[in-house]
């Protein structure tokens, strides 16, 4: 089989990783939450601990939409001290899902947008040389070229949004770059 070389660049996915921290089931620093199935029990503390405040009510409700407010903090905290900058709270969403996968689709759009360039250059070619050939066939032959072009700005558009994520979650202007992503 043969795999799209932008998608084989991609970075891999942490759970690998993170199964390396993993030394010992009782370890209090992690819990096992892959696909959201436990291999094993968490610690008896953390059981006792979510054992109360499910008793409690507490997590009965939704999250706030921008993500629960101390792990903002701790995060705006982080990335402040990190980069040396200044990051509030508020300037932090938290989502949960998919975003190593949809980085990783970000990465290989922005990466396969020359690609789709030089196959519309190629369909041009390749069109113009078949109307030379079979000119009974130019509303045909016009038709794919408008395909051909309709699906290199559909790359285009998805560039820049990517680009435009990139630079959301990275600060990174990758726009208008000669080098690889």
């Amino acid at each position: 089989m043969k795999f799209n070389p932008n998608v084989l660049d991609c970075a891999s996915a942490p759970i690998a990783e993170a199964w390396s921290w993993v030394r010992d089931p009782l370890s209090n620093n992690l819990i096992d939450m892959c696909q959201a199935v436990p291999a094993h029990l968490p610690p008896q503390p953390l059981r006792d601990y979510l054992g109360d405040a499910i008793k409690a009510g507490e997590g009965a409700t939704y999250t706030d939409i921008r993500g629960i407010p101390p792990l903002r903090d701790a995060l705006a905290k982080d990335i402040s001290e990190r980069y040396q900058g200044s990051v509030a709270s508020d300037d932090i969403l938290i989502t949960a899902g998919c975003n190593q996968a949809f980085c990783s689709v970000i990465d290989s759009l922005c990466q396969a947008d020359d690609e789709v360039d030089e196959i519309n250059r190629q369909m041009y070619n390749q069109v113009k040389e078949q109307i030379k050939q079979s000119p009974e066939n130019i509303e045909t032959l016009i038709h794919l070229l408008s395909i051909s072009r309709h699906l290199e700005r559909i790359a285009d558009h998805a560039t820049n949004i990517a680009e435009d994520v990139i630079y959301m979650v990275k600060g990174e202007i990758v726009r208008h770059k000669t080098e690889n992503y």
